[in-house]
């Protein structure tokens, strides 16, 4: 599976059930990510958060 990891200053959103997560919160690399590949969503310590789909842009 697929992980991506969240800035520690940008969980709270997440963790308020914010629908999306913005790129520029992601601290994971992306590169071999494909748009719409599932990914695990988790917090800076590895810690889950979520799980979605991943796309390339503003809003991933």
């Amino acid at each position: 599976m697929n992980i991506v990891r969240i800035h520690k200053n940008k969980v709270n959103s997440i963790e308020r059930r914010h629908p999306w997560v913005f790129s520029g919160a992601i601290i994971s690399e992306t590169e071999s990510l494909k748009d719409g590949d599932i990914v695990t969503v988790c917090d800076y310590k590895d810690r889950f958060l979520a799980r979605g789909h991943f796309q390339h842009a503003t809003i991933s």
